[in-house]
């Protein structure tokens, strides 16, 4: 993800040169070259792209023996103020890619502008476990990733930030926070490893409460959407609770996407987890791909709507008002809500 027109981010198993070729038209008339570096990770911004306008591209290296080229891809910039927005939510894709394959497949058919993925993108994929990025991960969403920006969340799987930072180029000051503009909307990613964090990176919780104080308060965006990976549940994420509600409420953030609990949860529009009308609703993405959770013991209150079950969520904004459904891994609808806000001033 980054907040430029479009950046393309890929890996090679050794040092490569490559050749990019973009273009609107029905083949690409544009061509860019880099030269082998040291460097297998490589990056590259298309110059000169327009908004709203669907792009094809290839990417193709070599290090001078062995010539690989990617497929046709496409992908589109972001579509100006006023837009309709369209874009999918998924969390917990973990530790089985046919699963994840398959909710990507169906998030596909329904061509989102980007994806949110709010956290344990991989089930323990720290440091030594490089293989659940390479092996599981990517390849299952790489089809999805290769046409619409996937925006990643910090989950606990990937806490030590090694692989996490290595496939991903976020645009913050911090890997793990970043705000995303994309037309009327704009995207806070947290890091909710917050105990973590600060024991390995003393301040880091301060640091990210800081930033996120400013940039709730210098966002023009009509609709504001804040993701993390553990729910604000204080009963059990007391400092996630303390340090980002507070803020996301009083900046009239609009949706909180949440995981970590692989089950599909909503709650009413509430403040600190209160049935108060007013404040963010809050979604429990449920599963791409990890164990599914069992049902509470009990009814919770705090909660308008449960499922247990793989899913993925889709999120449609036009104007003053916000579309949101939950499909299950059969693509039938299990959940669904507006808001409209208040006609914006003329």
């Amino acid at each position: 993800a980054t907040n430029g027109p479009a950046r393309l981010l890929w890996e090679t198993d050794r040092p490569t040169s490559a050749v990019i070729e973009w273009g609107a038209g029905e083949a690409p008339d544009q061509r860019a070259e880099l030269p082998a570096n040291a460097s297998r990770v490589r990056a590259f911004d298309p110059p000169g792209l327009k908004p709203d306008t669907v792009y094809r591209y290839r990417v193709t290296v070599t290090d001078g023996t062995e010539t690989l080229a990617s497929p046709l891809f496409t992908f589109r910039t972001a579509p100006p103020p006023g837009a309709p927005v369209v874009f999918a939510a998924i969390s917990d894709t973990e530790a089985r890619p046919h699963v994840n394959a398959h909710v990507g497949n169906l998030v596909w058919r329904e061509t989102p502008q980007f994806v949110i993925n709010a956290g344990d993108l991989t089930d323990g994929g720290k440091a030594p476990h490089r293989a659940e990025w390479t092996h599981e991960y990517l390849p299952a969403l790489a089809p999805l990733m290769a046409r619409v920006p996937v925006l990643p969340v910090m989950g606990n799987g990937e806490d030590d930030v090694v692989w996490y930072d290595r496939y991903h180029d976020t645009d913050g000051p911090e890997a793990s926070y970043y705000a995303w503009r994309w037309g009327d909307v704009e995207v806070f990613t947290l890091d909710s490893n917050l105990e973590v964090r600060d024991r390995t990176d003393p301040g880091f919780r301060a640091r990210q409460t800081a930033w996120l104080r400013g940039a709730l308060a210098a966002s023009t965006a009509r609709w504001k959407v804040a993701t993390f990976h553990h729910p604000p549940l204080p009963e059990q994420y007391a400092k996630v609770t303390e340090d980002l509600m507070p803020l996301l409420e009083s900046a009239g953030v609009d949706l909180v996407l949440v995981g970590a609990h692989d089950s599909s949860l909503r709650s009413w529009p509430g403040v600190a987890n209160s049935r108060a009308a007013r404040g963010p609703i809050v979604v429990q993405l449920g599963n791409g791909g990890g164990n599914v959770s069992g049902r509470a013991a009990a009814p919770d209150p705090r909660w308008a709507k449960t499922y247990q079950g793989f899913g993925y969520a889709m999120v449609r904004i036009h104007g003053d008002r916000l579309e949101f459904a939950m499909h299950d891994d059969a693509g039938a609808l299990r959940d669904r809500f507006d808001i409209v806000k208040p006609a914006a001033p003329r």
